[in-house]
């Protein structure tokens, strides 16, 4: 879709998702297959049922419903912990020591990335005078991840879901951020890789992006789709 069907207004503001949008996860990825592979001795077959089981049971932990009650690092700690006791009985691992260093290493060691594009293309929206917001659906320690990135000098503001009690399904978020920004819907752009959190975004008449770096909604064309966060710079 061309950048010019998204916006007949100038964009003064826009809105970042975290996950996938800014971020591709922790180094190592969250279950760090290579080093719980050598510390506790799996096959690279129990790997790979390792990994078909995270990916059948990590949404019913992880969505952004199921983290939305959890407010403080105990209650997180206390949700790794039966995650990872989930997948040690799986693997058959002995449970405590797998399940406390995942979750040791979950709640304070991760090490996260960003895109290669992202820390450029901020700059160059901060020089442009953009107002820049990110809304992250994370758990508390999130916070301490947001910290060790310094994403705090780049946004405006940051509106976390564990701080706010709600989430990006919830319009409130997006209004709230609107008028931290003291911006209007229409001259604001929401970037976000998942189509239900664009789809809410819209009703509060936000202009949306849908980034797609996995080629993932290859002809869907309801949102504008971009493949790099740098794209962004051509819907201004």
């Amino acid at each position: 879709m061309n950048p010019t069907q998204t916006t007949s207004k100038t964009i003064r503001a826009i809105l970042f998702d975290f996950d996938d949008t800014l971020s591709p996860g922790p180094k190592g990825g969250f279950e760090n297959w290579e080093e719980v592979a050598k510390r506790f001795n799996l096959t690279p077959k129990e790997v790979v049922k390792g990994k078909r089981f995270v990916k059948k049971i990590a949404a019913q932990f992880y969505n952004s419903q199921a983290i939305l009650p959890i407010k403080t690092l105990t209650a997180e700690k206390k949700q790794h912990r039966e995650y990872f006791k989930k997948i040690a009985g799986f693997l058959g691992l002995e449970k405590t020591d797998y399940v406390n260093f995942m979750t040791e290493r979950r709640m304070g060691s991760l090490e996260f990335l960003l895109y290669p594009e992202v820390l450029k293309t901020l700059q160059v929206l901060k020089r442009r005078g953009v107002k820049l917001g990110l809304l992250a659906d994370s758990l508390p320690s999130g916070n301490n991840i947001l910290r060790k990135l310094r994403l705090e000098q780049l946004f405006d503001t940051l509106l976390i879901s564990c701080n706010l009690g709600i989430n990006k399904l919830n319009p409130k978020t997006y209004r709230l951020a609107l008028k931290k920004l003291e911006i209007s819907p229409p001259e604001t752009l929401f970037v976000d890789n998942k189509i239900t959190n664009l789809a809410v975004a819209l009703k509060v008449e936000i202009r949306v992006l849908l980034i797609d770096r996995e080629n993932v909604f290859r002809g869907f064309n309801e949102f504008p789709r971009i493949k790099s966060l740098d794209e962004v710079l051509e819907y201004l």
